[in-house]
């Protein structure tokens, strides 16, 4: 529950960002989404560890 609930909070974040502050600066835009990415893998990685 609290890894959809950090999911669906990453994306709104994502989405506001590209949406509201980088839409002029591509390179940010892609910077925030690569840290994302990486995000969401750290957490399916942690989330089969513990499976």
């Amino acid at each position: 529950m609290a890894k959809s609930g950090l999911i669906t909070g990453l994306l709104e974040f994502k989405c506001a960002f590209k949406d509201k502050c980088f839409s002029n600066n591509p390179q940010l835009v892609q910077a925030l989404e690569r840290d994302i990415n990486v995000a969401f893998l750290t957490i399916d990685r942690q989330n089969k560890d513990y499976k």
